[in-house]
């Protein structure tokens, strides 16, 4: 499927994933996360915002790999989340 937008995005990594919602959803404000960044390195460079087109080539722009990517940041994020609350539990005595 065609990324051109942040819809096309949410729709790949959080309404039809191929994983679960919890980790689409992760992935998807990573690049989201990334076109920010990339939005205020336009605004310093060039004073300016971009323009709808110019976001949109950017989400042409992404490579399926940039999708893996985000996915696989997504998933170590969640990860360590995770073990820090299993370590909690663990410490103050709680039993699962």
């Amino acid at each position: 499927m065609a990324v051109n937008t942040s819809q096309d995005t949410h729709r790949q990594l959080v309404t039809e994933p191929v994983y679960s919602w919890t980790l689409g959803l992760m992935a998807y404000a990573i690049v989201e996360d990334q076109k920010y960044e990339w939005i205020a390195h336009l605004k310093k460079t060039e004073d300016r915002e971009p323009t709808p087109a110019e976001i949109e080539n950017w989400f042409r722009s992404r490579t399926p790999e940039s999708f893996t990517r985000a996915v696989a940041d997504a998933e170590h994020a969640l990860q360590l989340v995770a073990d820090d609350a299993l370590a909690r539990i663990i410490h103050d005595g709680h039993r699962i």
